[in-house]
């Protein structure tokens, strides 16, 4: 250490000896113990901090390169496991230093053997300062640090034509990609990738997709090398398409950059492939091809995951769809047919997105007759396949148009079996299943009339749901396909519509509703909802004997909408006061729940028949004259 400071003060332009000291005293501190016995840690670091700042040109310079390479080395050490002198590090200033130099090296210059030492050295530096510390992770990110590292990771950069420099390159790969980590995994990390981040992604699926690979390694003999070396770049495909599901779903800069018809084209193609590549194959035994084929599966699922991500992009929707002729969207369908599972899920998954808008969603259903396959999916045991399916089937479900056509495909039918408690461990499935059929009984008798006739019947399955379901979002959303199931059946005439009344006339779906009503305070939409299924159920005796079983929950749930002056709009009271009415208006003193709910809630009916809202007053005092008893 001494002889490191004193070159550094004495001679600090003499490469070779501030060379030679650097790797005694990196050497040195390779072991736990001599790190701990570092004394006078803030003069090292403002050497290595004056070392790294004179560093102007390298000009293809071996001794500078070797020089480099070695305080590297001293970075790196010093700030091994120890957060204190991590802390030292980056308060000297040593980091900002560091990456000036990376920052005036060009890719292409680490093809060659000494550059490549010392770029290796240098994310040794970065790994070493950004494991598991926030304050150096949130530092680097604030100088642009991954774009700098990034760009080294390009596969299109990289030739390896002997051992040395495959290994070598290897290590920067392994470690590029921890930084790269390291720096994405910090809580507050708002990093948006650019050109640099997205090429360098992109450049690791096309070279599996385009099986390069196994002409630049062709200048490696040794089988266990060229085994070490495909595995580490199947590490990297798996890092990058990583990254790519992440910043497709996370990024709209990356998801215009992706949807570049080079890049997307790439993407597609390599999501498309089935086999692991000829030179992987050929090069390690079976073991180990039966593990790189899982990894390989793992990122082309990956890549499926990003053209999702893609296709969910507002400003692409127009592009990937067209009314239908886009390539993407024809693509897309033939993922839909596909014997793969991942590609019908991200085919699926991709319309879904696609068909966000009414005039694309009736495309699908009446151009592209997409339902019989979707209904086909949802028979698949992968649960997978079908939460794609019901995610598009929901999406589809919204027009009024297509409601027909849907409800007689026997999508209702088949979605049946996900409202089980089997699958209460799938929530997003479930999710989507109730939102489904919500759409399809939003004013459509039809559909409707199917929930409460098939057998066994859909409605029981609904309501035991709702009861059982300890996820927030499917009680409440379930539970709104009884509002619009009631609603379907009060609104139409007849026999069928009558049987239809009759079995949503029943304590379950009173209760649900009443719990609907008193849960969801902060949602208005819930609460009128509620308020209006519950306002039908009771316009006739039966259901409002039903509702007024729940009394005693009802009536201070009723009570503090009346009373809330801030979040419920008047509307929403004016529908209470005619819930109200019907729950009282024909009852008597003797029934006791409707005595008890008059008791608690006339004052506050009273109160609203001097307020400011015209209707709301007028509706307030029609009610309370109606609803006097003799």
């Amino acid at each position: 250490m001494d002889i490191f400071l004193n070159i550094s003060r004495i001679c600090p332009n003499d490469t070779a000896k501030v060379t030679e000291a650097s790797r005694n005293l990196a050497d040195s501190l390779r072991t736990s113990e001599r790190r701990d016995q570092l004394s006078c840690v803030e003069d090292i670091l403002e050497a290595l901090n004056l070392q790294f700042k004179q560093t102007t040109a390298i000009d293809d310079d071996i001794s500078q390169l070797e020089r480099l390479t070695q305080l590297y080395r001293v970075t790196a050490n010093i700030c091994l496991d120890s957060n204190t002198n991590r802390q030292k590090l980056i308060d000297a200033d040593v980091d900002i230093s560091a990456l000036g130099v990376l920052k005036s090296l060009t890719p292409q210059q680490i093809s060659s053997q000494p550059y490549a030492f010392m770029l290796r050295a240098a994310f040794g530096t970065l790994i070493n300062l950004s494991q598991d510390y926030s304050p150096s992770q949130e530092r680097l990110n604030n100088h642009d640090t991954l774009p700098i590292v990034v760009k080294f990771l390009n596969r299109r950069n990289i030739q390896a034509n002997d051992s040395a420099t495959a290994v070598t390159h290897s290590y920067i790969y392994e470690w590029g990609w921890r930084i790269v980590n390291n720096l994405l995994s910090t809580e507050n990390a708002k990093i948006e990738p650019g050109s640099t981040e997205v090429d360098a992604l992109c450049s690791w699926v096309e070279a599996f997709y385009s099986q390069s690979i196994e002409d630049e390694y062709a200048g490696l003999e040794d089988e266990d090398e060229l085994q070490a070396v495909y595995e580490e770049d199947l590490s990297s495909l798996e890092s990058a398409t990583l990254l790519l599901e992440t910043f497709a779903f996370d990024s709209e800069a990356a998801r215009l950059l992706l949807a570049q018809e080079e890049k997307l084209d790439v993407l597609l193609s390599f999501a498309e492939t089935r086999e692991l590549p000829r030179a992987l194959a050929a090069s390690a035994d079976q073991s180990s091809v039966e593990e790189w084929s899982k990894i390989y599966e793992e990122c082309k699922a990956a890549v499926g995951k990003c053209v999702v991500g893609i296709a969910s992009e507002d400003q692409l929707m127009s592009f990937f769809f067209d009314n239908g002729r886009a390539p993407f969207v024809q693509r897309m369908l033939r993922w839909l047919e596909s014997d793969l599972q991942r590609l019908n899920i991200s085919g699926t998954l991709a319309i879904g997105n696609l068909a966000r808008s009414e005039e694309n969603s009736i495309i699908a259903v009446k151009q592209f007759k997409i339902i019989p396959r979707l209904v086909q999916l949802l028979r698949d045991d992968d649960v997978k396949v079908s939460h794609a399916s019901m995610c598009l089937l929901k999406n589809l479900s919204l027009p009024a148009s297509n409601k027909d056509e849907i409800g007689d495909s026997g999508a209702m039918e088949a979605a049946q079996k996900f409202l089980s408690l089997s699958f209460s461990h799938v929530q997003p499935l479930q999710f989507a299943t109730v939102g489904f059929y919500k759409h399809l009984c939003t004013q459509q008798f039809c559909n409707t009339l199917t929930i409460v006739n098939h057998e066994p019947s859909i409605l029981d399955s609904v309501l035991v749901l709702i009861s059982k379901s300890d996820d927030a979002g499917v009680k409440s959303e379930g539970t709104r396909i009884l509002v619009h199931g009631i609603k379907s059946c009060w609104i139409s005439a007849g026999e069928k519509a009558q049987y239809a009344r009759s079995k949503f006339t029943s304590h379950p779906v009173a209760k649900a509703l009443v719990e609907l009503l008193c849960n969801y305070r902060r949602y208005q939409i819930l609460i009128n909802e509620a308020v209006m299924g519950l306002t039908l159920l009771a316009s006739e005796r039966k259901g409002a004997d039903y509702i007024l079983a729940e009394t005693s929950k009802l009536a201070p749930a009723i009570k503090q909408v009346l009373e809330d002056e801030k979040e419920i709009n008047k509307k929403v009271k004016l529908n209470v006061c005619i819930l109200y009415s019907n729950l009282v208006l024909k009852q008597t003193q003797e029934n006791s729940n409707a005595k008890q709910l008059k008791g608690l809630l006339e004052q506050d009916i009273k109160s609203l028949c001097d307020d400011s809202d015209n209707e709301l007053s007028k509706t307030a005092s029609t009610v309370l004259s109606a609803t006097t008893w003799s």
